[in-house]
């Protein structure tokens, strides 16, 4: 039995936190090939040491915003937070598609972004 169970309550329901040092948005334009349809998808970018990596050698990881997100300006409430270390509430969605899995990292804006300084930031909510 796993005695770590007990441990892990104490980590949102929904997803968990990724640390890392805040790099700022990333916009990448998207057409939807069905419809020619044009979007932006917007990212979060966090700069994370590369488990079993070499001393300071680092990767990106993106952190998708909604819709609702964007619209409620969570994108603008990172700006201060550029160049500081961060934990970033996320959830996954993973899609099979033949012999590949695609993982995409998904922003929790039901939990409060945790500074390096153990404190907590809570951003304006999607609604």
């Amino acid at each position: 039995m796993n005695t770590n169970i007990a441990t892990q309550t104490t980590l949102p329901t929904h997803g968990a936190y990724i640390f890392g040092e805040y790099c700022g948005v990333k916009i990448i334009d998207k057409v939807i090939k069905s419809t020619g349809e044009q979007r932006k998808d917007f990212f979060l970018g966090l700069k994370v040491p590369k488990q079993n990596g070499y001393e300071g050698e680092c990767v990106f990881v993106d952190i998708k915003l909604s819709t609702k997100q964007i619209n409620a300006g969570i994108p603008g409430q990172f700006n201060h937070l550029t160049g500081k270390t961060i934990g970033v509430p996320f959830w996954t969605n993973n899609n099979a598609y033949k012999d590949r899995v695609y993982s995409t990292n998904f922003f929790d804006d039901k939990f409060k972004v945790l500074l390096s300084s153990g404190e907590a930031t809570e951003l304006k909510k999607a609604s």
